[in-house]
This record gives structure tokens, C-alpha cells and sequence, in this order.
């Protein structure tokens, strides 16, 4: 079954506005930073067809020390079913966003969050390391290691 993400509000406001301050000091293409202000825009939203205009066809995602969400998967399809099942086991997501680097075609992202697990109404507070690798102007490669607080 399929349930609308629901993100904190004030908590993802922060977020998005960390990401674009922290993406306009870094050092990467403007493009990069844009595509990936755009992703997590999307994801917000709930909009999980508009996430995937932001992904090549090939793209990769890797999950891994966060239990219930791990896994690996390969292609537009199989990432974006991946992305929707794990958001919508999440409800009341606070994202806050630590620190930000990147390199080249890399953007690795330090995050923390807080939310609720649907199915049994657990909080959970994790925090973790994304990268972002791209090919041309989209996302080619998520990487995500999560580590529970």
C-alpha cells in the first residue's frame, strides 16, 4: 500500500534550505547541486515520477546498516520502486542536514533524522552518510549508510 510522505514541515524546510546554502559555498558544478536540490524537492512532495526525471536509466542505489531499508538496486524502475516502499514505511521525517562536501562529480551528505515507523508507530532517530555520484547532469549512483542513535 501505497502512503503519502509525510515530512515534517518545518523540519524539511530547514533541510532543503541547509542543501541550497550548503550547495552555493561548495565547490561543485551548479548543475550537480541544482539536480539534487530538485531530487530531494521531489521526494518532499511526495512526487516520486518527478524524483525519477532526476536519475539516469542505469542509476544504482545501495542501502546498507539500516536494517529494514537495505538493499541494492539497479535502474530507473527498481530505484524508484526501492525509494517508494522505503518512504512510505516513514512518517513525521525530521531531516536535518550536518555537513556537506563535494568533489569532482561527488556530493556526499552527513544527515541526521527523527520520524515514526508506520508499521508499528516506533520512532526512530538515525543518522548517516549519502553520495551522490552523477553522469552528466542526473543522478547515476546512491550510496546510504545508516547507523541508529
Amino acid at each position: 500500500m501505497y502512503y503519502p510522505v509525510r515530512m515534517d514541515s518545518e523540519f524539511t524546510t530547514r533541510f532543503l534550505g541547509d542543501l541550497q546554502t550548503r550547495s552555493q559555498t561548495a565547490a561543485v558544478e551548479t548543475t550537480h547541486t541544482t539536480r539534487l536540490q530538485s531530487a530531494f524537492e521531489s521526494i518532499v512532495r511526495g512526487d516520486f515520477d518527478g524524483f525519477a526525471q532526476h536519475v539516469t536509466d542505469d542509476v544504482e542505489l545501495h542501502i546498507s546498516g539500516s536494517g529494514i531499508f537495505d538493499g541494492s538496486w539497479r535502474g530507473r524502475e527498481q530505484v524508484l520502486a526501492a525509494v517508494r516502499q522505503n518512504y512510505g514505511q516513514l512518517r513525521d521525517q525530521k531531516p536535518e542536514i550536518e555537513a556537506m562536501a563535494s568533489e569532482g562529480n561527488t556530493i556526499a551528505i552527513l544527515w541526521s533524522e527523527t520520524g515514526v515507523l508506520r508499521a508499528d508507530d516506533t520512532v526512530y532517530r538515525v543518522r548517516g552518510v549519502q553520495w551522490f555520484t552523477f553522469a552528466g547532469d542526473k543522478i547515476a549512483r546512491i550510496e546510504e549508510i545508516v547507523a541508529r542513535v
